[in-house]
């Protein structure tokens, strides 16, 4: 399916449904965009699974729990990066309505992909991260930098020593030796913590959020000085 081809996956005033989420801009924090759980991502890729026909757009949105814009986003990623096909339906005029159906199922994690079809990037060094920590023992900030790091994505130190501190002050790590000048602080992530195969969100307003729980597992206390 070409770039070209993909332009005219289009939504109408008419195509809206009373109740149906409206498209809105702008990213939404991933604990308010959750439905049970799960991402818009996940939702849409979970009702291409499961679908026993191809499903038009607006089908796919209802069904998904999502807004127009957010799906049709997706799905030009999905077309582009092989995972969907687009099925351009008989009608008349340059904008035909289309379908869409998975053609490459990659298993039960929707497919990282932006608009462009490219993998998504973003987050891939904390999934790395909470990988490694379920598997290397006791470590330190470098060590897990060292041992995070791909040729595809480089976790550095600094990324590394927030990531430990954000998931410590959450209450997932243990010190297992203690700061000292000149000797760095250990940890370690005890089988009782891991909730899950999915890395602990580091989010904006400084808290933690566990997408294996659906919590926000910790929020940063201000000060009286720092409040605004």
């Amino acid at each position: 399916m070409t770039g070209a081809a993909m332009k005219d996956i289009k939504t109408t005033v008419a195509d809206y449904e009373p109740g149906r989420p409206r498209p809105h801009r702008g990213r939404t924090p991933a604990h308010l965009e959750r439905v049970g759980g799960k991402t818009n991502r996940q939702r849409v890729w979970d009702v291409l699974r499961t679908a026993d026909e191809p499903l038009r757009l607006v089908t796919l949105s209802f069904r998904a729990k999502a807004d127009d814009l957010t799906v049709k986003t997706y799905l030009q990623g999905l077309v582009k990066a092989g995972y969907v096909e687009a099925i351009s339906l008989a009608g008349k005029g340059a904008c035909k309505p289309k379908v869409f159906r998975i053609i490459r199922n990659c298993g039960v994690d929707a497919p990282r992909v932006t608009r462009d079809g490219k993998p998504v990037m973003q987050g891939l060094g904390n999934e790395q991260m909470w990988r490694a920590m379920r598997i290397i023992g006791p470590f330190d900030f470098r060590v897990l930098a060292a041992r995070s790091s791909t040729p595809e994505v480089r976790v550095s130190d600094e990324t590394a020593r927030a990531y430990v501190q954000a998931l410590y002050n959450a209450g997932y790590l243990q010190v297992v030796r203690q700061y000292k000048p000149g000797l760095t602080a250990q940890y370690m992530l005890p089988k009782s913590k891991v909730t899950g195969p999915h890395a602990p969100m580091i989010q904006r307003v400084n808290q933690v959020f566990d997408p294996n729980t659906n919590r926000v597992v910790w929020t940063e206390q201000k000060g009286i000085d720092d409040e605004g």
